[in-house]
């Protein structure tokens, strides 16, 4: 997770917003496999993978923040 908030730090306005659409996408496709799933040890690992995206996410929204600011 780190590797990512360092990777996201480092990028200018065009790549991170197409990070930002990645990440919307695989947020969306996890969701999508959540309801799929059936066994409990894939639906923990699901859950684990969204909360990392979803901290990414919010990660990524906040630097787009500080960029339009500047």
């Amino acid at each position: 997770m780190i590797r990512f908030l360092a990777e996201v730090k480092g990028m200018n306005r065009e790549e991170l917003d197409r990070a930002i659409e990645d990440t919307k996408l695989e947020i969306y496709r996890l969701k999508y496999q959540l309801g799929e799933t059936v066994a409990i040890k894939k639906e923990r690992e699901i859950h684990k993978r969204l909360r990392e995206l979803q901290i990414l996410h919010y990660w990524q929204l906040e630097i787009l923040k500080r960029l339009d600011k500047e």
